[in-house]
């Protein structure tokens, strides 16, 4: 019995740490006033922190910018096919953690909106991946490509 209380507290934890992450998201999402050329929101400075503080969602950038710097075509099937994959599952990985409907409940209602937004992204860059050609993204940055120093990774919470 005690065994299974440990286990209700452990969750409790983990939600919390859940909510504390979303709500550190929420805030950052909301902070963030990057807009494009023709005015409208982007938050592409969230995506890029997002990126640093996310590994899946870093991996997930990087094979983006791997097939847009590709020109849509892998040198052969087989990388294509691999490439692929390898987005497939980074995405999967990802949503278990993003999904809005895996929100822990305290704070579910808080969240959905960076949730959905998070979630929504995730599916466009795993889309960029397995059809580069029909891509609904801008071009990746060049610290989206990986270029540069090592992305600063932030504390969870």
């Amino acid at each position: 019995v005690e065994d299974k209380k440990g286990d209700d507290k452990r969750q409790k934890e983990d939600d919390e740490t859940r909510c504390k992450r979303f709500a550190r998201w929420r805030k950052a999402y909301d902070n963030d006033r990057s807009v494009n050329s023709k005015g409208e929101k982007t938050h592409a400075k969230f995506w890029l922190q997002l990126a640093d503080e996310q590994e899946e969602f870093g991996l997930l950038s990087r094979l983006r910018a791997h097939a847009h710097d590709s020109g849509g075509s892998a040198s052969t099937p087989k990388i294509q096919a691999a490439l692929e994959k390898k987005a497939g599952a980074i995405y999967k990985s990802l949503a278990r953690v993003v999904h809005p409907d895996r929100l822990p409940k305290p704070c579910a209602k808080k969240n959905l909106e960076v949730a959905q937004a998070i979630f929504d992204y995730a599916q466009k860059l795993e889309n960029c991946v397995k059809r580069p050609l029909r891509c609904e993204l801008p071009a990746p940055t060049a610290r989206e490509r990986g270029a540069g120093a090592e992305p600063r990774r932030q504390k969870e919470l």
